[in-house]
């Protein structure tokens, strides 16, 4: 399937991951864009404008809830989807507060570590909707 046009960005400060999901992710065709550091996260979104975000919460510098909160206040990137991916260790927890406080943002969310095909079919399945 050539998904060449479909743009992802990763973002984890864990480079073992970003590097074995954006291969899986390029192998399916897809364009993957990936940041280490959560600063570097709005502006690639403005600049590139991908149409998912897989983003980890548990990083140093800006994590993954100040990102979440930062792209609701940006009128110009309000509808993009997110898939959360973390090690936190009380998931369903911090699930629930992720869900209860940016339900319109969240689309899914993976427990590491993740199944790279598993995590691959789904984000085909969404973008294909």
């Amino acid at each position: 399937m050539d998904h060449e046009k479909t743009k992802i960005l990763i973002v984890d400060d864990e480079q073992d991951t970003v590097t074995l999901l954006k291969d899986v992710l390029e192998e399916q065709g897809y364009r993957v864009i990936t940041a280490l550091d959560g600063r570097e996260v709005l502006p690639l979104i403005k600049d590139e404008k991908p149409s998912l975000l897989v983003l980890d919460l548990r990083m140093p510098g800006l994590d993954g809830e100040r990102i979440l909160e930062r792209m609701c206040q940006e009128e110009s990137i309000q509808g993009m989807k997110v898939f959360i991916l973390t090690g936190f260790n009380d998931f369903d927890v911090t699930k629930e507060r992720i869900q209860r406080k940016y339900h319109h943002l969240v689309a899914k969310y993976f427990e590491k570590p993740v199944d790279l095909n598993y995590l691959c079919d789904v984000i085909t399945n969404h973008l294909n909707v």
